[in-house]
């Protein structure tokens, strides 16, 4: 009888660690995202439902500013800036405050 529960056991044991081995590797996720500043809430709502419609999902707002990602395209090795010529305020890191 142990000898029967001690192979049964060796064999649940080996499958498992056989489908652990084979688990597929997901590669990270790589975003695209930005900021842009609003000046009225007017403005703020044009520029979110704007954004959303080309796929950006509205992750962070903080004294107007508004920051978005959505996932790069699958061919994009390093997403590009989206540029935004209207916008005259520079890009500044967030300090964390």
């Amino acid at each position: 009888m142990k000898l029967h529960a001690t192979t049964l056991l060796a064999a649940l044991c080996a499958g498992c660690a056989a489908e652990a081995a084979q688990a597929p590797r997901h590669r990270p996720v790589i975003w695209q995202q930005f900021c842009e500043q609003s000046w009225s809430v007017p403005q703020a709502n044009a520029m979110a439902a704007a954004r959303g419609a080309e796929g950006f999902e509205l992750v962070a707002m903080y004294n107007g500013v508004l920051c978005y990602k959505r996932p790069a395209p699958e061919a994009e090795a390093t997403p590009p800036r989206p540029s935004r010529p209207d916008n005259p305020i520079p890009s500044v890191r967030d300090p964390g405050f």
